[in-house]
């Protein structure tokens, strides 16, 4: 009973934290949400939250459950949800982009028992995965899109090649790295 009485506390004062943060933001930047809301097309809404949002979400737990048990780190799917939740509300209350990270690899070393290398590792890979996945997205997007980009303004075309250009760069050097060890471990270099 006295875990349950905590629990709710502590839902209740994070999502009026939450509630806080998010008014003040919305304040700060003059955006008038009701207007927002009103003038948006409500049929895409469900599918940006529930698609955008929770099938990334999902697939970026599954994808580092899977880390997990390859080093031997059994944990469940809602242990995982919870500290993926933890690290993304930090990501977003603390400016910069590592926030996240730093918060995961903290409480994740906490439930590793023992290995706490090996599960902060899997943060740092999964991090390097999504780099590279999003490299390969960039460069597959610029590709079906040359029609496009031939029709606007040289300097704007400039932009997107060169962002093709170091997303390519980008999938080129992960390929490399990989392969050199393997080519390093398979010549005993």
């Amino acid at each position: 009973m006295k875990n349950s009485i905590k629990t709710s506390i502590r839902a209740v004062i994070g999502i009026g934290l939450a509630v806080f943060l998010i008014n003040s933001i919305l304040n700060y930047s003059g955006v008038d949400i009701d207007t927002e809301f009103r003038d948006c097309q409500k049929e895409y809404l469900f599918f940006v939250f529930l698609g955008c949002g929770g099938v990334v979400l999902v697939l970026g737990i599954f994808r580092w459950k899977l880390l997990l048990d390859v080093q031997g780190i059994k944990l469940n799917f809602f242990t995982l949800l919870r500290l993926n939740m933890i690290g993304i509300f930090f990501n977003l209350v603390i400016p910069g982009t590592v926030g996240e990270d730093l918060c995961k690899m903290y409480y994740i070393s906490s439930h590793s028992s023992g290995k706490t290398t090996e599960a902060v590792l899997t943060v740092m890979l999964d991090r390097i995965i999504g780099l590279f996945g999003l490299f390969l997205v960039v460069f597959v997007a610029i590709l079906f899109s040359l029609d496009f980009l031939n029709s606007i303004s040289p300097q704007i075309r400039f932009s997107f090649y060169l962002i093709g250009s170091g997303s390519f760069a980008g999938i080129i050097g992960f390929f490399y790295h990989l392969l050199s060890k393997k080519a390093a471990a398979y010549w005993n270099i």
